[in-house]
């Protein structure tokens, strides 16, 4: 505990007088503009409320500390065309170095904003041969690392630092500056603060940004655009494919007023993405941001695209486009392949994976272990080479803690396992998951022996019988036929039908109730 706080404090240390020289020489800052705009289109969708979220490659040039939150490769590329024929991208690789020494997270970037070349004209204002071009260029270097699990610690804190080499160049006169940024991202969870349900899935974040030296043109020194950000992002988790992201963050300047960030993002199945955001300012004319975005998996690599869309009467609409590429690890064995049992009881299949045989979850843990996913792998496997009905996902814990925390620990658990197998292709509909806490022990909690055996988790695979998966398809589209001829008392009768069948069937259970209704109403209305 004492080096955790010894720690903190020397972060705290590190970013006060970063701060308090954000604010030494408030002024104007006429230098490259890239310096505030090098993010993705997702994280200008969101209005640019960025700090507190930080969890892909783009992160580099807004709270660096995020880029310790990927397991593997990734790179990036986005493209921004600005009014008047100027034009700005940026192209961004980074990868997770060797846990051997202190592992951390390594990414390298180039931006660049170009202008189109003009003409020249003297002090008479006549035309003169040739053309004048000016350019900025800035080149990023960040490493990001978690400074308290480097202590043994195990403290969701991340903390970043990214190095900035400007160059911007102006005809043949071309001025240099060295600055860097800092940034800390914190990543609740149930153990670090004390198994509050409501801040799971929290992040909180900060980043100053553009401390260091001055640009110099001729004999005029110009102030770089220093800036603070602070920001949260919250994740509400949909029942099943469905999931709600929401970002705030507050932006504070050196050179222009106090600027508050805010973006909402709905995703399917993590695959499609509708995105918002809006900027409360005053100075700004482009406050309104838009976007759109999708992930396609080919073999180990997944790519991203990511659209937004910035309308604007005075300086024209802008159009943002973006890649980002994300290796996919290959899990590695750890020397023994994980264990599962399966027992075959005919009208169903039971596999049951405890603690005793392949560690799912780490202790106080909702997260699946990287280690363990090739065990449901060979899960997934299993379910689609059976004819099944259903699947059932049970998870357990053993008796530590309150009831409240088992079940909620359960619960989740049980939805970490059902979200994985739907990304291996099984079907949502035909699966559900509960957590059961201690409710139902297998052995006894004297004993880590007996507590590993009762932290367990089982996948029921309940198959139709022979024929009655056709018979249940027939029952099924009898009703609903029934149905749209509104002949809802037939509709009931075939829908109980299929349901006998598959009792546990949520779809047909609200069809049901739903024809109930439309045959009361019906009835009233005579």
């Amino acid at each position: 505990m004492n080096k955790k706080i010894f720690l903190i404090s020397c972060l705290a240390f590190m970013l006060i007088p970063a701060v308090s020289s954000l604010f030494a020489g408030l002024g104007e800052s006429g230098v490259p503009a890239l310096l505030m705009d090098s993010y993705g289109a997702r994280a200008i969708s969101l209005g640019d409320a960025y700090s507190g979220l930080a969890d892909d490659i783009n992160a580099i040039s807004v709270n660096p500390a995020g880029l310790n939150t990927l397991d593997s490769f990734q790179a990036g590329l986005m493209y921004m065309p600005y009014p008047l024929d100027m034009n700005f991208g940026s192209a961004v690789i980074g990868t997770r170095l060797p846990a051997g020494l202190y592992g951390g997270y390594l990414a390298f970037s180039m931006d660049l904003f170009i202008l189109p070349d003009f003409d020249q004209y003297d002090e008479s204002g006549s035309s003169v041969e040739g053309k004048l071009s000016a350019g900025d260029t800035v080149f990023n270097l960040a490493y990001a690392n978690n400074p308290l699990r480097i202590l043994g610690l195990r403290e969701n804190l991340n903390f970043g630092i990214n190095f900035k080499y400007i160059h911007t160049r102006l005809v043949d006169i071309s001025r240099n500056a060295l600055a860097f940024d800092l940034g800390l991202l914190y990543r609740m969870s149930i153990s670090s603060l004390g198994r509050k349900k409501l801040l799971d899935n929290l992040g909180l974040g900060v980043s100053v940004q553009n401390l260091g030296s001055s640009l110099k043109f001729v004999s005029e020194e110009t102030l770089l655009p220093r800036n603070i950000r602070a920001g949260a992002s919250y994740k509400f988790l949909g029942e099943k494919e469905h999931e709600v992201l929401t970002a705030l963050e507050l932006n504070l300047p050196n050179d222009s007023s106090v600027v508050f960030n805010c973006g909402l993002e709905y995703s399917f199945r993590q695959r499609v993405f509708v995105r918002l955001g809006y900027k409360f300012t005053e100075e700004r004319v482009d406050n309104l941001s838009l976007g759109l975005g999708g992930r396609y998996t080919v073999s180990r690599l997944n790519i991203g695209f990511d659209y937004s869309f910035i309308p604007s009467e005075d300086i024209g609409a802008r159009h943002v486009i973006s890649l980002v590429f994300r290796h996919i690890p290959e899990q590695k064995s750890s020397g023994t392949e994980p264990v599962m049992e399966i027992k075959d009881q005919k009208k169903e299949l039971r596999i049951n994976i405890s603690d005793e045989q392949t560690k799912l979850f780490d202790k106080e843990s909702v997260e699946l272990r990287k280690e363990a996913l090739p065990v449901l792998d060979k899960v997934a496997d299993v379910i689609k080479d059976e004819d099944y009905r259903r699947v059932v996902i049970m998870v357990h814990t053993d008796d530590a803690g309150d009831r409240e925390h088992r079940t909620y620990m359960s619960d989740n658990r049980a939805k970490a396992i059902y979200d994985y197998l739907v990304e291996k292709g099984i079907d949502s509909k035909r699966t559900t998951f509960k957590g059961y806490g201690a409710e139902k022990q297998v052995a006894d909690n004297s004993t880590e022996q007996g507590r590993s055996r009762n932290r367990r988790s089982e996948i029921l695979i309940i198959r139709w019988k022979e024929g009655e998966e056709k018979e249940f398809k027939q029952y099924y589209f009898f009703g609903l036929d029934a149905f749209i001829k509104e002949s809802y008392a037939d509709a009931i009768s075939n829908w109980n039908k299929a349901l006998k069948m598959d009792p546990e069937n949520e779809e047909l259970q609200k069809r049901i109730k739903e024809a109930e209704k439309k045959l009361q109403e019906k009835k009233s209305s005579k």
